[in-house]
């Protein structure tokens, strides 16, 4: 298992966040960069983001209490204390989107609808943001682990896998490594073919007209975006102070922050298994669920860090410029089952963290039975004439964060709560 040790050891890096002095600067909505966060399994909202330690037909946790910071409510226990760290030190830029229904209890399915809105094919939210971007993207959506789904964006999606892939792919290892593999030519004689091409293409594009001077326009355009992905390359690399963790959450975390720091990437997405890979999932021993979520919290902490020391394509840090967004396919049901765990819901929680987001808030409830309540999108308090939040409502609020008109992509009105 991950060592308790690892992860208490983090809690300063957590606290040092509210203490780090960091000069805010404005970003437009254009600018903005997404980081999806997944936490595979589904989670349970009660253990973190929905104190219901009163509700006699809600089952909690012993020892658990209500804490609050900044107008952020949480749930605390002793044996998370990551949570703590990571919600006093940031609350002010946090916020708890309690209450939208999912509509499934299979794993595959509530991905899908939490990702797209939709049961049927679909692009995801990373997708339609980094396809609408008004900058030029060598890798506009960038999935190193985790659900990710398109229909008709997937030119914009680059899914590398966990094991270096991408990197060796630019930076040739991908060949060296290989079963067969070749002789290479020395760097340096690289290099003179390149530069002998370059101005091969370059004189007959000066002399040539027509589709054949639209041919080796593409190509030099082709030869410019492979300096810029081999560079990207070259900055995924994580450094050797990355801690370790069993599915290298860390260095995907990194190589993350690094690809849309670089201003070749506007959305990332990392899957967070829980502690050793078990996932959120547990039907039983729902005890272990704490160490889950504090694991999460302490990959968080480490990674918002890193984006407050990061410098942003835009000018300002990397978390003044980026949302992260961390959310699970479902939610856990309000009662134990019969094996001390429990079992799948359709009512789920997310958090917003970082530029852009109205934080120090709550929008959205459950109601006495864990139903998710209706919703005022504009204040984000519960009320009978609001509406029933799906992640559609969650979808629409990020596509208007990252200036996309979500009326375009056939969703419902943002939640205007959550933005700042």
């Amino acid at each position: 298992m991950l060592d308790r040790r690892r992860l208490l050891s983090l809690a300063p890096a957590a606290l040092a966040t509210a203490m780090w002095p960091r000069r805010a600067r404005a970003v437009s909505a254009g600018q903005r960069r997404f980081l999806f966060v997944h936490a595979q399994g589904g989670w349970d909202p009660t253990r973190i983001f929905s104190p219901e330690l009163d509700n006699p037909d809600i089952d909690t946790e012993d020892e658990a209490s209500v804490a609050s910071q900044d107008g952020l409510e949480w749930v605390d226990h002793p044996e998370r204390p990551e949570v703590t760290a990571f919600l006093q030190a940031n609350a002010s830029r946090t916020a708890f989107l309690n209450g939208f229904e999912v509509r499934s209890i299979t794993h595959t399915r509530c991905e899908q609808m939490l990702m797209t809105g939709s049961g049927t094919a679909a692009d995801d939210w990373g997708a339609i943001l980094a396809a609408s971007s008004s900058e030029s993207l060598s890798v506009p959506s960038l999935v190193l682990s985790g659900p990710s789904y398109t229909s008709t964006l997937a030119s914009s999606v680059v899914r590398t896998g966990t094991s270096d892939q991408l990197e060796d792919l630019l930076s040739g290892m991908a060949l060296v490594r290989s079963d067969q593999a070749p002789s290479l030519l020395s760097a340096s004689a690289l290099s003179a073919i390149d530069r002998a091409l370059a101005a091969r293409t370059d004189g007959l594009a000066a002399a040539t007209t027509g589709p054949t001077a639209r041919y080796l326009e593409g190509y030099a355009r082709a030869q410019t975006e492979l300096a810029e992905l081999q560079a990207l390359g070259l900055s995924l690399e994580a450094p050797d102070d990355v801690p370790a963790d069993c599915g290298g959450v860390f260095d995907q975390l990194t190589m993350a922050v690094n690809a849309l720091a670089s201003g070749a990437t506007r959305c990332a997405t990392v899957q967070y298994r829980g502690v050793c890979g078990v996932t959120f999932d547990d039907h039983a021993a729902i005890e272990q669920h704490g160490y889950h979520i504090d694991g999460l919290f302490a990959h968080l902490a480490w990674t918002l860090q890193l984006m407050d020391d990061t410098p942003g394509p835009a000018g300002g840090s990397m978390a003044d410029e980026t949302v992260i967004v961390v959310l699970s396919e479902m939610g856990r049901h309000p009662r134990i089952n019969g094996y001390g765990g429990k079992d799948h819901w359709t009512f789920t929680s997310a958090m917003l963290v970082g530029g852009g987001i109205a934080g120090g808030r709550v929008v959205g409830a459950y109601d006495d039975y864990f139903l998710g309540r209706d919703v005022d999108l504009a204040s984000g308090e519960p009320t009978d004439s609001g509406v029933s939040l799906t992640p559609a409502h969650l979808g629409a609020t990020l596509l208007a964060l990252g200036d996309v008109d979500p009326g375009d992509w056939a969703l419902p009105e943002p939640i205007t709560a959550l933005m700042s």
